[in-house]
């Protein structure tokens, strides 16, 4: 529908650490910002492991590099808040990825524009049930969940009537459900196809930890290209 994909921009603003950052000491920090408790990286495993999912996801795209900008913001931070990822995909496509868990008045602000050759999608994660289309030389289209024009894939999802907001509660049974029936299909002899059920599979888990620690390489050799292989 909007052809060729040739530009990716992903945004996650949180605030939820902002209070954290000027009230707490070094020893009362949360467990995410003490490095030897979150690993090599904090905000760039939290939510830049959902920027890297959710574009791959959904349009199939496997990055082939990254270039990592990984920051600790305000006053006693130990490990990284807020980050900047440039990205290049196999297919030619680059992106841009910009995280943060001290961005002042956010709540969980993560929006996705997937830009192609015909047309632009754009998806506000705190407005899920509605999807921004704008195609060359037409008016904007607002989508709404649940409508007859909508793919069989995606009406299978929906557990309300349009208009009727969903939320994260029934995306996690959403992945519940998906994840059982790929069971039941198993116990009654059928061959698995795990792409056919939606659910998040070890592959993804694994592509996302390949892209976490590309990003940290990318930022303790001086903010340098690093391959994801």
């Amino acid at each position: 529908m909007i052809g060729e994909l040739r530009t990716v921009v992903v945004e996650y603003p949180q605030d939820w650490l902002v209070n954290a950052l000027e009230q707490e000491t070094e020893t009362e920090k949360t467990w995410r910002s003490i490095p030897e408790m979150a690993g090599r990286g904090a905000a760039i495993g939290d939510i830049g492991s959902h920027m890297q999912n959710w574009v791959e996801f959904v349009t199939g795209l496997k990055i082939d590099k990254v270039l990592a900008n990984l920051e600790a913001v305000g006053s006693g931070t130990m490990s990284d808040n807020n980050f900047q990822v440039i990205v290049k995909y196999e297919n030619g496509a680059s992106g841009f990825f910009w995280g943060c868990q001290v961005a002042v008045g956010y709540d969980n602000a993560f929006k996705v524009m997937l830009l192609g050759d015909k047309g632009t999608i754009e998806f506000w994660q705190e407005d899920n049930n509605y999807l921004i289309l704008r195609l060359r030389d037409q008016p904007l289209q607002r989508i709404s969940r649940g409508s007859v024009y909508c793919t069989e894939d995606s009406l299978k999802y929906v557990r309300t009537p349009k208009g009727h907001p969903e939320g994260l509660t029934e995306a996690f049974g959403n992945i519940y459900r998906s994840f059982c029936d790929a069971i039941y299909d198993k116990l009654d002899g059928k061959e698995i196809n795990e792409d056919d059920y939606g659910y998040p599979t070890i592959d993804m888990g694994v592509d996302g930890v390949k892209f976490f620690n590309a990003c940290v390489d990318s930022q303790e050799k001086g903010n340098v290209w690093v391959s994801i292989k």
